[in-house]
């Protein structure tokens, strides 16, 4: 289990997060949010939209982490490119997490 914790689910995912009714598809991955009233730097694991409605504006995306999925409706394309990709940027978040 603790094995799964460490991927990502790729682009184009599907998920249902915990204590709310929509579903959002996933279209980002480590997503650094600044606040614009403290500057406090904030890092998430995904960024997603809600469907059907799909891009409608800024105000429209989410940010979550791993644990806020409550469950995965559907799973994205993957291959071995992204995989590569999604090994690097593990390796980004670890040395970030280390150097925190």
């Amino acid at each position: 289990m603790e094995e799964e914790k460490n991927k990502y689910l790729p682009y184009g995912s599907v998920v249902k997060l915990k204590n709310d009714s929509n579903m959002y598809m996933i279209i980002g991955l480590q997503v650094e949010f600044t606040n614009k009233t403290t500057q406090e730097r904030t890092y998430y694991d995904y960024l997603s939209e809600i469907i059907p409605q799909g891009y409608v504006s800024e105000d429209n995306l989410s940010l979550f982490n791993t644990d806020d999925i409550e469950n995965v409706v559907f799973v994205g394309y993957y291959n071995e490119k992204i995989k590569s990709y999604y090994e690097d940027i593990k390796w980004s978040v670890d040395r970030r997490k280390k150097n925190e």
